[in-house]
């Protein structure tokens, strides 16, 4: 579907420049828990998968268009129902200088990913509407 849609976007452009990208994740794991004050115990055992695919079409050097889905189903989480969602983002490299800008529906991460990340240890990333702006001056990376 994601390979189809951009066949039909885009038939202008040299479709062997499309780049593809796709990796299957999955997870499990158990908990035993042991309460010897009060006397209960319990255990957990869940599961997870998480798929994901993305194509990129490069417009020139210097700007491209990706769209990524992910189809996640996480057992550890309280809703265990499968869900989807959908990134998409215009990338322009290089508009002054280092300074780089992306537009789109993207996961957020600033910096070294302390305060604000995407947690691509997650199964469900944290996805926004944004206008990203990364700018290296004077060998420090800031990104608004």
């Amino acid at each position: 579907m994601l390979l189809l849609s951009l066949v039909l976007c885009a038939p202008q452009f040299d479709l062997s420049q499309i780049e593809i990208d796709t990796d299957l994740r999955a997870r499990v794991g158990h908990n035993s828990l042991l309460d010897t004050a009060g006397g209960t115990s319990g255990a957990l055992s869940a599961a997870g998968v998480r798929l994901h695919s993305s194509a990129t079409l490069p417009f020139n050097e210097y700007s491209s268009f990706t769209l990524a889905a992910y189809i996640y189903s996480d057992g550890f989480a309280a809703d265990t129902s499968a869900d989807f969602d959908i990134k998409g983002f215009f990338d322009i490299d290089q508009l002054w200088g280092d300074t780089q800008i992306r537009i789109g529906r993207m996961g957020l991460g600033f910096g070294d990913g302390r305060i604000i990340s995407t947690n691509p240890w997650s199964f469900e990333e944290n996805i926004h509407d944004a206008v990203l702006v990364q700018a290296n001056y004077l060998d420090i990376d800031f990104d608004f």
